[in-house]
């Protein structure tokens, strides 16, 4: 019986989501918003969730997402963006601050 119940693709809260993520239930609610991260399934009334399946291949495709810049020039990794390339050239960082 017990392996039967490890089989099973359990459904994860908000908290365990992000808790399995390492984020904030914030971050996870932001993810959903901008479609970074699939709606998570109405269990209830007041009451969402993921499958672990899911959540995992979500971890896995952001670990294989290439590192771009952000509007602060700082370096992060952006599954909904993998060809992006928003390098600054020197020449333009002298052009924008002159």
């Amino acid at each position: 019986m017990t392996g039967e119940l490890e089989k099973l693709d359990r459904i994860l809260r908000r908290a365990e989501a992000a808790q399995l993520m390492g984020v904030a239930v914030a971050t996870v609610d932001s993810w959903v918003q901008r479609g970074r991260l699939e709606r998570p399934i109405q269990l209830g009334v007041n009451a969402v969730g993921w499958r672990l399946s899911t959540l995992e291949a979500f971890i896995a495709k952001a670990q294989r997402a290439p590192y771009v810049r952000n509007g602060r020039g700082r370096r992060h990794r952006n599954a909904s963006l993998p060809e992006a390339n928003n390098s600054v050239q020197p020449a333009e960082l002298e052009h924008a601050a002159g």
